[in-house]
């Protein structure tokens, strides 16, 4: 085999086992080092970009959305992350906390990004009172990913647009999760019906569908005593999911 200056690989250990993903990644890193030569990847695995790469580029809708080192891109999103289950939440105090620089959603949990997390870790357990369970740890390349190109599933959203999830606690203390978009938005006429069954006029959906997907929904989230509203108009929609405050 010859020895180019540059080398390209698309993919290089997809669908491999990871005894096979090793073995590519120390022939890659041989390469690289005993020929010193320059490779360029494009991989849809984060730990590998991570592992391989001096340099990377997350590319989103065919842009460099950012450039930067592993180490450069994790340090700036703001220090660790402290993962929190619970039944409940006060995020207006955690809010308030000086350290807490982000507060989102995380697969049904709540992840805070702050400085220093061994430091503050027992004071947080404090403003937050009970809680199923909690999870400290640094930030990794698939935290950098999303926070550059969002965690929705996106369908033709317009360029510059964008969906944007969020927690808000009601004062009755339920929990409503707000998801909101930019796109086109629900017609008046269209609003009423959306939670119907086989109701499929909504403009903002470029694919047909059965119709189903709302309705079922609203259906699962009434079975465990929540409820799923929407709230729309020409510059986007909002659906929320509101979770009641569990028994005293």
């Amino acid at each position: 085999m010859h020895h180019p200056k540059v080398l390209f690989l698309d993919e290089p250990t997809l669908g491999l086992d990871p005894q096979s993903r090793e073995h590519i990644w120390k022939y890659i890193e041989n390469l690289a080092k005993e020929k010193n030569m320059t490779i360029i990847i494009t991989t849809h695995y984060m730990d590998e970009a991570d592992k391989l790469c001096d340099r990377l580029a997350i590319i989103d809708r065919g842009k460099i959305v950012v450039l930067g080192s592993p180490k450069q891109l994790k340090k700036e999103l703001g220090g660790d992350i402290i993962r929190l289950k619970a039944q409940t939440l006060d995020l207006d105090a955690l809010k308030k906390l000086p350290y807490v620089k982000e507060i989102s959603p995380c697969d049904g949990e709540v992840c805070l990004t702050l400085e220093n997390a061994n430091i503050h870790l027992q004071e947080i357990l404090k403003v937050v009172g009970k809680i199923d369970s909690v999870e400290i740890r640094s930030p990794t390349l698939d935290d950098v990913f999303l926070h550059y190109t969002g965690r929705a599933i996106r369908e033709d959203t317009p360029e510059g647009g964008w969906v944007k999830v969020s927690l808000r606690l009601n004062p009755d203390r339920s929990l409503s999760v707000i998801v909101q978009d930019s796109g086109v938005g629900i017609s008046e006429k269209d609003l009423p019906h959306i939670f119907e069954r086989f109701y499929r006029s909504d403009p903002s959906r470029s694919q047909a569908g059965a119709g189903l997907g709302l309705s079922f929904a609203r259906a699962v989230a009434r079975a465990h005593g929540a409820d799923i509203t929407v709230e729309s108009s020409p510059a986007g929609s909002a659906f929320s999911v509101t979770i009641p405050a569990a028994p005293a």
